[in-house]
């Protein structure tokens, strides 16, 4: 007979499998190719998540300032990848 934890450790593996299983079949894109080696056509898009409320909203604009001047530091300015703006 199986334990509570062998159950409850089963059940977490399949919703996890399941949920790989969506995130993977997400990752498709129906857009089509720039010339760029592979970047779809149009501008990149970088999502970020994170709590601009709260005890941690510091944090948050300190991450999202230093991802814009990280971005910056990379493009040399330009906020630009092989002509793709970001």
């Amino acid at each position: 007979m199986l334990g509570k934890k062998t159950v409850f450790k089963e059940v977490i593996g399949v919703l996890t499998a399941a949920v790989l299983a969506v995130f993977v079949a997400g990752c498709g894109s129906t857009q089509q190719q720039g010339s760029a080696g592979g970047i779809p056509a149009g501008p990149i898009k970088i999502g970020v998540v994170n709590s601009f409320s709260g005890p941690l909203q510091n944090y948050a604009r300190q991450e999202w300032r230093g991802l814009q001047l990280g971005l910056q530091y990379a493009t040399q300015g330009s906020m630009s990848i092989d002509g793709h703006a970001i």
